[in-house]
């Protein structure tokens, strides 16, 4: 079950899967956007705090490999799912994009566990980096206060033993 408040942006030239997929997909997260190509879904993205890409490949006009290759020059730590209907090619997608990859037709349940893992992964991406900022506000205490001591003025005299 998701259990954060995710934003899904959903990427298929075919008007009939969006719709179907957004009344999946609702229900589940935050909110789900719906582009019917990739230069729509760019604009979405560029406008908006997405946490979750899932895209079709074989679009017309700006297709899905030219819209991730887009995102990933700005993050490569969106979840990104890809759906084609060549299974030859997941393989490629996986390796070459770290994405996951779904075949055509779209199993919602396949999407939902997908989204549950990215979900994992964000949490656990986000607690590392709350605790690289406390570690650098420790850091930076300390390295405040080793100043303070090496410029305070301390009479410190040794013990004869």
């Amino acid at each position: 079950m998701i259990k954060k408040q995710l934003t899904i942006l959903f990427v298929d030239d075919e008007k009939e899967i969006r719709n179907a997929m957004y009344n999946a997909l609702a229900p589940a997260v935050s909110k789900v956007y719906v582009a019917s190509d990739g230069k729509e879904a760019k604009e979405i993205f560029d406008t908006h705090k997405i946490d979750v890409l899932i895209s079709d490949i074989n679009m017309p006009g700006t297709n899905g490999v030219e819209l991730i290759e887009s995102i990933r020059k700005e993050t490569a730590l969106l979840p990104i799912v890809v759906a084609t209907g060549h299974s030859e090619m997941s393989v490629i997608y996986k390796n070459i994009y770290n994405i996951y990859v779904v075949l055509k037709p779209y199993d919602v349940e396949t999407i939902i566990e997908i989204i549950e893992e990215a979900e994992y992964e964000i949490v656990t991406r986000s607690k590392c980096l709350d605790s690289i900022e406390k570690l650098e506000s420790v850091k930076n205490d300390a390295l405040s206060l080793l100043e303070e001591i090496r410029g305070s003025k301390c009479d410190i005299k040794e013990k004869d033993e």
